[in-house]
Parts: C-alpha cells; sequence; structure tokens
C-alpha cells in the first residue's frame, strides 16, 4: 500500500532525489484513499464512512495538516470511528476540524477493538510503511473474535495457507486476499517471493492484484496482456485513488483501444468518485481515441455524475473542457439535474454551450424557482437557453410561478398566448384568472406586434 500523502510534492529543481510541496490534494482524494485502504485490507466500517459536508464540492485539505483518529462507543448503538485533521494556520493558530466518520453497528468489546485497529491502518498508511500487521479471527456463533499478533515464522505458515486455500477456491477469494494483504502488505511481493507455486495466476489477474496493492511495476510488466479484458482493467485502475492510481490509468490510456462504451463510462464514473479532477479530465480528452462505439451522451453523463456527488468543482471543469458539440449532444435531464443541486455556474456553461433544454424546460423553471433562482432563469434566457415556441409547459410553469419576467420573455420569443391557452384547455391545467389576465394582454399585444412586423417585411 503506497503512503497517503497529505500534501502534493514534486521534484526540487536542480536537486534530483529531493522533493517539495506543491500543492494540496482536495479531501475527496484523501477520503478515497483512506476508504479503498479500509476496504483493501478488511477494516472498512460495515455501516457507513463518509466525508463530512463541509471538506466536498473541491475544498483542499491544508497544507502540512496532520490526521487524528480515535475510536468510541456513541450515541446510539454501534461504535463510532472519528477521524480529524489538525493544522496551524499562516499565524501559527492552531485547528482542528472533523473529517470523516464511520459506524458500526456492532457495540461489543470485539467491535471497539476492531475500530481501534481501522484507526491503526489509517495512521499507518498516513505515517507509517502502509499496511495494518494485525489479523482478528471472527468465531461463527458470537460476533466477538480475538486479535492475535503474529511472529513471523507465524505469519509465514499463515500466509503459506492462504495462498493454497487462494488456488483451491473458484472464484469467491475477497476475504482471503484481504487475510492476505493485512498478512504481507501486498499479494504480489509475495507471488513473486514465493514464485508460480501454488498460486497460479495469468496476466489479468497480476495485473488487477497489482492495482490493489499499488505496485505499479508489477502491473506495468502485465496489464497489456489482459486481451479482451483491459476494459475492465480500466475500471480498476480509473477507481484505484492517490498517485499510483493516476499513473495506472496515464499509461493505460497511451495504451488502451477499443474499449466499449459501457466499459469507459463506468471507469469515468469510478475516477469522479475517486475527487482528482485531473484524471477526470483526462478520461474525457482520450475518450474518443480509446473506445469505440462511444455515445454521444457520454460527457454530460460524466458531468451529471460529478454534480450529484457533490463535486461542483468537477462539474465546472468538464462542462469548461467540453466542445459545444458535445454539450450539445447530452440530454437535457444533466441540465435539469444540475439545476436540482442550484449549480448555476455550471448551467450557464452547459446553456451557453448549446444543451437543449426544451424537454425539461418546466421542471428546471420549478426546481430555479426558489431562494433567488428565479434571476438566474433570466440569465440563462438571455445565454440562449433553448425553448421551443410550443412549449406550453413551460411557459404554464414560468405563469404559475408568477415569474413575469420570465413568461414575457417567452411570449416575446414568439410563444402564441391563444395557442397556450388551448392547451391548457386540453391537458386541464386551469390556472386562476388573476394569475393570467396579466399575460392575456401582454401576449395579445406581442403576437400583434410579430404580426405587424410579418406585414411589414
Amino acid at each position: 500500500m503506497p503512503k497517503i500523502d497529505l500534501n502534493r510534492y514534486g521534484p526540487m529543481e536542480g536537486q534530483p532525489g529531493h522533493s517539495w510541496i506543491v500543492g494540496q490534494p482536495t479531501a475527496q482524494e484523501v477520503f478515497a484513499q483512506l476508504e479503498q485502504h479500509l476496504e483493501s485490507v478488511g477494516y472498512l466500517p460495515d455501516d457507513y464512512f463518509s466525508l463530512d459536508r463541509d471538506w466536498q464540492n473541491g475544498v483542499k485539505i491544508p497544507a502540512n495538516a496532520d490526521i487524528v483518529c480515535t475510536a468510541d462507543y456513541g450515541g446510539s448503538e454501534g461504535v463510532y470511528l472519528n477521524i480529524a485533521l489538525r493544522w496551524h494556520d499562516d499565524a501559527g493558530n492552531p485547528h482542528t476540524k472533523h473529517f470523516i466518520t464511520g459506524k458500526t453497528l456492532d457495540d461489543t468489546p470485539s467491535a471497539l477493538d476492531r475500530m481501534h485497529l481501522a484507526a491503526s491502518a489509517i495512521m499507518d498508511a498516513v505515517h507509517g510503511s502502509g499496511h495494518a500487521r494485525y489479523i482478528k479471527l471472527n468465531e461463527r456463533a458470537e460476533p466477538t473474535g480475538v486479535v492475535l499478533h503474529l511472529s513471523p515464522a507465524e505469519q509465514q505458515l499463515m500466509v503459506e495457507s492462504l495462498v493454497a486455500q487462494r488456488s483451491r477456491m473458484k472464484g469467491d477469494f475477497i476475504e482471503t486476499e484481504r487475510l492476505l494483504r493485512r498478512a504481507v502488505g501486498s499479494i504480489t511481493e509475495f507471488v513473486n517471493a514465493l514464485g508460480e507455486r501454488p498460486l497460479k495466476l495469468d496476466a489479468y489477474e497480476t495485473a488487477m492484484l497489482a492495482i490493489d496493492d499499488g505496485n505499479f511495476a508489477v502491473f506495468q510488466e502485465h496489464y497489456k496482456n489482459a486481451g479482451d479484458r483491459i476494459g475492465d482493467l480500466l475500471i480498476r485502475a480509473a477507481g484505484r485513488p492517490g498517485t499510483v492510481g493516476h499513473q495506472m490509468l496515464t499509461e493505460m490510456l497511451e495504451f488502451a483501444t477499443g474499449v466499449s462504451h459501457e466499459h469507459y463510462l463506468e471507469a469515468s464514473k469510478r475516477a469522479v468518485d475517486t475527487g482528482h479532477v485531473e484524471r477526470v479530465l483526462e478520461l474525457c480528452r482520450k475518450a474518443e481515441a480509446c473506445t469505440t462505439g462511444l455515445k454521444p451522451y457520454f460527457y454530460g453523463e460524466i458531468i451529471n455524475h460529478a454534480s450529484s456527488t457533490n463535486q461542483s468543482h468537477m462539474a465546472r471543469a468538464l462542462a469548461d473542457q467540453c466542445s459545444p458539440a458535445q454539450i450539445t449532444a447530452a440530454h437535457g435531464y444533466v441540465l435539469y439535474a444540475v439545476a436540482l443541486r442550484k449549480d448555476y455556474t455550471v448551467m450557464g456553461t452547459l446553456v451557453s454551450k448549446g444543451i437543449d433544454a426544451d424537454h425539461y424546460a418546466g421542471d428546471i423553471f420549478r426546481a430555479m424557482a426558489v431562494d433567488g433562482g428565479r434571476y438566474a432563469i433570466e440569465d440563462l434566457l438571455s445565454k440562449g437557453m433553448k425553448i421551443s415556441p410550443t412549449n406550453y409547459a413551460a411557459l404554464h410553469e414560468a405563469i404559475d410561478l408568477g415569474l413575469v419576467s420570465v413568461a414575457e420573455r417567452l411570449l416575446d420569443s414568439g410563444m402564441s398566448f391563444s395557442g397556450y391557452s388551448q392547451w391548457a384547455e386540453q391537458n386541464k391545467k386551469p390556472l386562476a384568472p388573476e394569475k393570467l389576465e396579466p399575460f392575456r394582454a401582454y401576449g395579445e399585444a406581442a403576437q400583434a406586434q410579430d404580426v405587424g412586423q410579418s406585414l411589414g417585411g
């Protein structure tokens, strides 16, 4: 397991072998790495493991921050793992802020021990060698179990037994691999030491394990021989958090061709979940070169996924990078989904690059008509928001919500108030007269002006 850094390091110019801090990762990136590490060694809390809201949407880790983990019983059932960051600001003032919460439903002493081991695994990944060296053996009848510390000879015996067991299993060997990883730190390193006996792995399996272990050298040696399973490897590499995961993905994107749309879409979504913006942008840049049959709505799907995972900073970066043709091909639902999250900056970019809002225009009006969103609707219309002159459902929503200036803009753009009246009658959507009257006269005047201009022309 590579070390999880709370700072980004780069080489020092003119001093080979030395590095210095060049920036800060986002909290989402560090969270994804910690979650992946706990899952790989079998210590991920079984109820939930969640990033605090204050650290979402691209918030970066403070410079030179340290991590603090505590495990304790909580107010409700279960044991909690509380992870906080502490740092000093530029004035030297200390700060401590909660970062991540984990929870297990079990509230036995064994569960408390297990959460302490999870805390130990996190501290070791950030400060130490990168893997936990404790083994928990569960009893079948009771959720108690014991924690053992093994001598080197005992550890070797257990590892050989586990490897032999894995070679006899047909497919369900995830738990065995987790125990191996906790015992030796890296399955691929153990395989290299032991040789091919008794563990038989093909190139695809070896590359998969190398991704989980973060062993770039082994991955680089085997991934090109994965054959038609290159798409599965791409998904695993794209979702592998941290620097080594990005390095593996970059390597694959220079080699992979013919990846299916489904595999590439899933890989891109996994990359979004790591919180690493540049990784996702790189996948979108290489999409057409690496895939066959890429669907035109691909880019909109990735923007929507970034927005839906509370990473508006990533959605903005994607919308900025995409071409007008890529945005025009996106489904109109993407604009509605972003409207539900009140991300007006992303909406403005999507509209200005030509996304078709027509099918969801009424829903978008309703979603935005609170918290000052009505002014954002006017801004979107001024940027050329695409709404057809026969979309009477959009006009109906504007009138019903009291969006006077929006309704007037729609009527000015060529919508017929008489046509709307017929639509409302046919669809049984009557509105109170006091809501309709102000627009009846306005619509008739707008229509008369259009007729006059047409006759004059």
